[in-house]
């Protein structure tokens, strides 16, 4: 499967992901992203990079640029891409482009987040960030998904019912920037340690 999906518009983080449905041995990764290629307009270099055995991604090195076009294509016919499995006939290809740039950067040990929209400073507000026990991920994050409320069970993240720590709270203003659980999202509990320290 090739993301993002024909015709999509999406963010300048977003990597070029090939899925595939079968795990692909380290010894025919090699070939498999020989026959996969990513071209843009204007030109950007980029990389492939195995996120798990049936997951590979392409991104640059750097952000996209607002406007570039990207055409993903497979052409796996005939290749050995799992023990005893080749793949299907035929070259599969899709079309997206970048929208405007969105980046919010978080300085943990400063507890402040600063919102860019193309490149132009919104605002700067105060956060907090992952507590000692439970830090949060430094590095590039993508932006997956947005909702007005998520309901939080901390026993998704090991801290089970019964537990002390524990919680199952209605969250605002949600956006997922891991399957892992990492989110940005309103926090009026803590709004006192927002600037301060990292409490979440």
């Amino acid at each position: 499967m090739l993301s993002p999906g024909d015709n999509d518009t999406v963010g300048v983080g977003s990597p070029v992901i090939v899925s595939f449905n079968q795990p692909v041995p380290r010894s025919l990764r090699a070939a498999v992203e020989q026959r996969l290629s990513v071209t843009t307009a204007p030109a950007v270099v980029g990389a492939w990079h195995w996120m798990s055995d049936q997951e590979v991604h392409w991104r640059p090195p750097v952000y996209w640029k607002s406007g570039t076009k990207v055409t993903i294509a497979s052409d796996l016919q005939g290749l050995e891409v799992s023990k005893h499995l080749w793949g299907a006939a035929g070259r599969h290809s899709t079309s997206f482009k970048i929208g405007p740039s969105h980046i919010s950067v978080a300085n943990v040990a400063t507890h402040e987040m600063s919102v860019y929209s193309n490149g132009k400073l919104i605002r700067t507000l105060p956060m907090s960030a992952g507590r000692t026990q439970y830090p949060t991920k430094d590095g590039v994050h993508t932006a997956i998904e947005k909702s007005p409320s998520v309901v939080m069970d901390s026993a998704t993240v090991g801290i089970p019912q019964g537990s002390p720590g524990y919680y199952r709270e209605t969250v605002y203003w949600d956006v997922r920037i891991s399957y892992g659980g990492a989110f940005v999202h309103a926090a009026p509990w803590s709004v006192a340690d927002q600037g301060i320290s990292n409490v979440s």
